[in-house]
C-alpha cells in the first residue's frame, strides 16, 4: 500500500471510530506546515470554526521516516485534534471574557503545549490498543 492509500484508508477507520464522519476532512503533503512555529511538527490541522471543515498537512519528509504504526498516530493525533477543537474555542473564549488579554498568549501557550501532550499520548494509547494483538 502506498502512502496515499495508506492515509485514506487511515482516515476512514479513525473517522468512524472517533465519530468525524460529518466533518468534511481534506489532506494534502506539504514541503512546510502552513503558519508552523514548533520544530519537528509531523502534521498539523487547519479548522474552520464555523462549519465541519478541516484540513490536514502531512510534511513531505513523513512518507519515509516513520517506524510501523508511526502514521497511524499521526493520523489518529491529527484527528483528535479536531474531535477536541470545542475545548479550544471555549479556552479561548473564558480566557478573553474574563479580561485577561494581556495574558491570553501566555495562558495560551501553556495551555497548548499540555493539550498537545494529552492528544499524543491518547493516540499513541488508541493506536496501541488497536494493534494490541499483533506486538
Amino acid at each position: 500500500m502506498d502512502f496515499k492509500e495508506e492515509v485514506e484508508s487511515l482516515l476512514a477507520y479513525w473517522r468512524r471510530i472517533l465519530g468525524l464522519q460529518d466533518w468534511r476532512i481534506e489532506w494534502s503533503i506539504v514541503k512546510k506546515i502552513s503558519e508552523n512555529n514548533r520544530e519537528k511538527v509531523l502534521a498539523a490541522t487547519f479548522m474552520e470554526e464555523a462549519g465541519c471543515i478541516a484540513e490536514i498537512q502531512f510534511i513531505e519528509e513523513l512518507e519515509s521516516s516513520l517506524k510501523p504504526f508511526g502514521l497511524e498516530t499521526v493520523v489518529v493525533h491529527e484527528l483528535l485534534h479536531i474531535k477536541t477543537q470545542g475545548t479550544e474555542v471555549v479556552f479561548k473564549n473564558v480566557l478573553v471574557s474574563a479580561n485577561l488579554k494581556k495574558s491570553v498568549p501566555l495562558i495560551y501557550s501553556l495551555w497548548s503545549k499540555a493539550d498537545e501532550n494529552q492528544v499524543q499520548e491518547l493516540a499513541m494509547a488508541f493506536v496501541m490498543l488497536r494493534h494490541l494483538n499483533e506486538c
